[in-house]
């Protein structure tokens, strides 16, 4: 469903509704005056065509990609018995996957200091 923006020049107060109006019949609700419609647009990432080798097919957009990691979590519980649920990883969420502002070699030593890793250890995640 689109979402309509309508600004007021007067105080910037905004306002946004699913109903589109002219926007003389409508007014700012915090000084009265009319408000402006704000025209915009949103783009969204293309994905082009590739093996992903998490699925094990061609992808060629986000949904496609979505449906593949269902399906490849149906196969996996009906194979072992727990329940798997597979989904796109952010890329943007840092905390999540985490990355710091450390470093590599800083988070190794800092994890070989406090114990959390033996030194010399090859997989430190």
């Amino acid at each position: 469903m689109p979402l309509y923006e309508y600004r007021c020049k007067n105080c910037r107060a905004i306002l946004r509704t699913t109903s589109r109006r002219d926007s003389g019949q409508l007014s700012c609700h915090a000084c009265g005056r009319p408000l402006t419609r704000v025209w915009g647009f949103r783009l969204t990432p293309v994905m082009h065509a590739h093996h992903n080798s998490t699925t094990g097919t061609v992808i060629s957009d986000r949904r496609q990609f979505e449906a593949e990691l269902r399906r490849k979590s149906d196969e996996a519980t009906e194979r072992t018995g727990a329940v798997h649920n597979y989904v796109p990883a952010d890329m943007s969420d840092t905390k999540a996957l985490r990355v710091t502002e450390e470093g590599l070699k800083e988070t190794y030593d800092r994890q070989v200091r406090t114990g959390e890793l033996e030194k010399g250890a090859k997989s430190w995640l």
